[in-house]
């Protein structure tokens, strides 16, 4: 009897211990489990987006470079989440189809400088119009026209309509002033003249009795040193860039500072397709934002370098400096009122009123 009780109570043991090893391994497939569906939660989480930028110009111009940062910064804060397909110089998208890439979803996101902007808007011309008063230093410029994006909703509100596209960025490109072969202090010097201007300062120059001549970047050095144009209205990074500071030597400024002036300060922009934001999660947004607010500050920085070695060049080279500031400004600033009230008359037209837009833009800028 003894003996067969001791057989039972084995028996109970390696029955208990069996059920206890059997719990132990379910428990730990269950936590094996949750750590899956854990992993499988990760991989949502880290799938990787990759957006497809273009650029019309070359990748070592401080534009170019610029963007080749913040795609450095967006690939690492996002952990290798956000990739991209950069190409520059035109090799995916040429630079006058690049709004109509940009609204069908080829290209994700591209920097575009003021005519390709204007190509597509009334209002958002604004970033690209003639400036009567003096204008403040670049910085100032540049944190005004993030505060119109911000604060002015028309802005991008005519970009997304017209072309499915929105301000990701702006950054400022530099005061237009008049640099060239030939010497220009009063309206009265432009006439006869061919001057290589584009968009709204093409106009200008026609108006006051020049030729407007529209050249290709590659083209500004040629154009100068065999006389395509006497003069050109650009910002200080282009001519030094381009090296055209080499064949000019006469600078007409419109302000007192060699770089803080200008007739004109226009605005690039990182625009990005609406649909190609709203496929990414708000984390990976805020970290696509960031990165090409480096993008913009690494070219203000880059271009600031640039146009102080313009200006230091063309004093070392004994080019001379024609300062257009106070009562001899007026004269110009007149014959941007023709300008001006045209395009606010086509603003008007298009459902938007371009003259407070405007005027707000120079009371910022007043402020500064």
């Amino acid at each position: 009897m003894k003996k067969w009780l001791s057989l039972l109570l084995v028996l109970v043991l390696v029955l208990s211990l069996a059920a206890c090893s059997s719990g132990g391994n379910n428990a730990g497939n269950q936590g094996n489990s949750q750590e899956n569906t854990g992993n499988q939660g990760n991989t949502q989480e880290e799938e990787v987006y990759k957006l497809v930028l273009s650029y019309y110009a070359s990748d070592v111009i401080p534009p170019g470079q610029a963007v080749k940062e913040a795609i450095k910064y967006a690939e690492e804060k996002s952990n290798g989440r956000l990739q991209f397909d950069a190409y520059f110089s035109g090799t995916y998208v040429n630079k006058t189809d690049t709004m109509a890439a940009l609204a069908t979803g080829l290209i994700d996101i591209s920097p575009c400088d003021a005519a390709q902007i204007a190509s597509v808007s009334i209002l958002n011309q604004v970033f690209n119009a003639l400036i009567q008063a003096d204008l403040p230093e670049r910085r100032a410029v540049q944190d005004v026209y993030v505060r119109m994006i911000k604060e002015i909703p028309e802005l991008n509100e005519e970009m997304l309509k017209n072309s499915n596209c929105f301000w990701l960025y702006p950054f400022v490109m530099g005061g237009h002033n008049l640099h060239g072969n030939v010497r220009i202090e009063t309206v009265s010097d432009f006439k006869g003249n061919k001057v290589e201007a584009k968009g709204t300062a093409g106009q200008y120059v026609n108006l006051m009795g020049g030729t407007a001549v529209e050249l290709d970047s590659g083209d500004y050095y040629n154009g100068m040193k065999l006389g395509t144009v006497d003069a050109q209205f650009m910002h200080w990074a282009a001519i030094n860039n381009y090296q055209v500071n080499e064949v000019v030597k006469y600078h007409t400024i419109f302000g007192a500072s060699e770089i803080g002036s200008g007739i004109m300060m226009p605005a690039m922009g990182y625009f990005m397709n609406q649909d190609s934001w709203n496929k990414l999660p708000p984390d990976l947004q805020q970290i696509l934002y960031d990165a090409f607010v480096v993008g913009a500050n690494y070219c203000l920085k880059a271009d600031e370098e640039s146009f102080q070695q313009g200006v230091d060049y063309a004093h070392e080279n004994g080019h001379e400096f024609i300062f257009i500031t106070g009562e001899a400004r007026k004269e110009w600033a007149g014959y941007m009122s023709t300008i001006l009230e045209e395009w606010f008359a086509n603003c008007t037209a298009a459902g938007y009123d371009g003259k407070r837009v405007y005027d707000k833009m120079c009371e910022w800028f007043e402020a500064n």
